[in-house]
C-alpha cells in the first residue's frame, strides 16, 4: 500500500515537473523570440525637477573585473566623466580621466600598457597608475614630473572594478568589504545578468523600499518573462499556476538598508515552500543577497553602473524573469520628488531620507549635466 501510494506521488509531482517545464520553454521561446534593440524611452530623456542631483556620492561600479584583462585598456563614460581604466603587468587596474594633460588625447583610444603605466598614443606621454605622475617623454631630455593625469580611487571587490566619486572631492568613508567565501574563491560564479535601464538611480534602487509593489508585479509565476507578463498585464493562466507571498521588512544601517522577506510559494494555491531573502544595499548602488531554502543557499549581487542621468546598466548574477517586469516601469516611469503617498508607503519616505546622505553641495544636477555635455 506505501509503495503504491509512494508511486503515486512521484508520478503526480512528475507530471507537475513537466507541465512547469513545458511552460518555462513556451515562455521563454516567446519572449526570446523578439530581439529588437532596446531604445531609450522618449519621455526619459528629461527631467520634471532640473535641480534634482543625478549622480550619487560613493563606490560606483563601472565593470565586470573580468573585462580587464592584463595590459587590456578600457574607455568608459560613467557619471559625465570620461575615464581610461586599464590593468597594469602587476595585475593591478587603476582608473585615470581619459583625456591627457599634454594634448588633450584620449588614453582610452589607441592607448596602451607599458610597465605600470599608461602610455599615450599621441605623443607617447606616459603616465604611473598609481599616481598618475608622468614618467617619460620620447622626445624630451627630462620628463616633467610635475605633471599628472587625475587618478580615482578605485578597488575590485565581487568580481567588480569600483571607483570612489565624491562630488566634493572627499575621501572614502566607508567600505566595500568582500565575503571571505568569494575572495577564496569557495563561492564561484554560475551566471550573470547585463542589462541597460534607461531610468534615474536613486527611482531604481528605491525599489526595495517600495515593499508594496512586491504583491502587485511579483506576486504571479515567475514562469512568466517580463515581455509576456506586459502583454498579458500579469493575468493569464500562466501567471497564476505559481505565486508569492511577501512579508516585506525594511531597516536602515548608516551606509547600508536591509530588506528581508519570508517568501512563500505557492502552486495552485497551495504552500509548497518557503524560503527567506535578505537584501543588504551597500551605499547608492550596489546590492548584496542571500537566500536560504531547504535546496540550499543562494548568493547573489547586483550593481548599478550611471552612464548618465537616466542611462544606466545593471549587471545581475542572475537572470530573474520576475526582474524584467521593474524594468519595463523603469523605462516609462518619470521620477516624482514630491510623490502622492499614504502611511503604508512610510518605508519609501524612510529610504529617501537616507539616501539623501549620498549627495553632497556639489552634486551635479539634471541641469549642470544638461549643461556639460549635449550627449543626454
Amino acid at each position: 500500500m506505501n509503495d503504491a501510494l509512494l508511486k503515486s506521488q512521484f508520478f503526480i509531482y512528475g507530471c507537475l515537473v513537466a507541465t512547469f517545464v513545458w511552460i518555462l520553454w513556451t515562455h521563454y521561446k516567446r519572449d526570446s523570440s523578439k530581439t529588437e534593440k532596446k531604445k531609450r524611452p522618449r519621455m526619459q530623456q528629461y527631467f520634471r525637477d532640473e535641480m534634482q542631483p543625478v549622480f550619487p556620492n560613493g563606490w560606483i561600479p563601472l565593470i565586470l573585473s573580468s573585462e580587464l584583462e592584463i595590459n587590456k585598456v578600457k574607455s568608459l563614460n560613467i557619471m559625465g566623466e570620461e575615464l581610461v581604466v586599464f590593468r597594469t603587468q602587476d595585475g593591478v587596474a587603476h582608473v585615470m580621466d581619459a583625456y591627457c594633460p599634454h594634448l588633450g588625447a584620449n588614453l582610452g583610444v589607441m592607448g596602451r600598457v607599458v610597465g605600470d603605466c599608461i602610455e599615450c598614443p599621441f605623443h607617447g606621454w606616459r603616465f604611473r597608475g598609481e599616481d598618475g605622475v608622468c614618467t617619460h617623454v620620447p622626445y624630451a631630455s627630462k620628463h616633467p614630473e610635475f605633471v599628472k593625469a587625475k587618478t580615482w580611487i578605485s578597488k575590485e571587490a565581487y568580481g567588480l572594478l569600483l571607483a570612489w566619486y565624491h562630488a566634493d572631492g572627499q575621501e572614502p568613508t566607508w567600505d566595500v568589504i568582500e565575503h571571505q567565501e568569494i575572495t577564496s574563491g569557495q563561492w564561484k560564479r554560475t551566471g550573470l545578468y547585463d542589462k541597460q535601464i534607461f531610468g534615474y538611480m536613486q527611482d531604481i534602487t528605491e525599489n526595495g523600499a517600495d515593499v508594496h509593489h512586491f504583491s502587485q508585479i511579483h506576486k504571479s509565476s515567475s514562469f512568466v518573462g517580463p515581455e509576456e507578463y506586459e502583454r498579458v498585464a500579469g493575468d493569464s493562466w500562466a501567471c497564476r499556476v505559481m505565486t508569492f507571498d511577501y512579508d516585506i521588512k525594511w531597516s536602515e544601517h548608516g551606509v547600508k538598508v536591509c530588506i528581508s522577506t519570508d517568501l512563500q510559494v505557492k502552486l495552485f494555491g497551495w504552500k509548497v515552500l518557503s524560503y527567506h531573502v535578505e537584501l543588504w544595499q551597500l551605499g547608492p548602488g550596489f546590492t548584496i543577497a542571500h537566500a536560504t531554502s531547504p535546496f540550499g543557499n543562494l548568493f547573489y549581487v547586483f550593481s548599478f553602473t550611471p552612464h548618465g542621468p537616466r542611462h544606466n546598466q545593471i549587471y545581475h548574477v542572475l537572470s530573474l524573469p520576475q526582474f524584467g517586469r521593474d524594468i519595463i516601469i523603469w523605462d516609462h516611469k518619470t521620477f516624482l520628488k514630491n510623490p502622492a503617498l499614504v502611511k503604508e508607503d512610510a518605508t519609501i519616505k524612510s529610504f529617501r531620507k537616507w539616501y539623501s546622505q549620498f549627495y553632497s553641495s556639489k552634486s551635479p544636477t539634471w541641469r549642470d549635466v544638461r549643461e556639460k555635455t549635449v550627449d543626454w
